[in-house]
C-alpha cells in the first residue's frame, strides 16, 4: 500500500487550492457590468457605499 506522509498530502492540498483560485479570476476577471471589469466594478461599489454612509 502506498502511503504518503503528512506534509506531502498537505503539499499537494495547497496545490490543488491555489491551482482552483487562479482557475476562479481568470474566469471573475472576464466578467464586465456595463463595461467595467469585476472587480473595478466592486471597488466602485464599496467605495460608493463608504461616501453614502458619512
Amino acid at each position: 500500500m502506498d502511503t504518503i506522509n503528512h506534509g506531502e498530502l498537505l503539499e499537494k492540498a495547497d496545490w490543488l487550492f491555489r491551482k482552483m483560485v487562479r482557475k476562479f479570476v481568470k474566469e471573475r476577471d472576464k466578467i464586465n457590468i456595463e463595461g467595467i471589469m469585476l472587480p473595478g466594478f466592486m471597488i466602485l461599489k464599496k467605495i460608493f457605499m463608504m461616501v453614502s454612509n458619512d
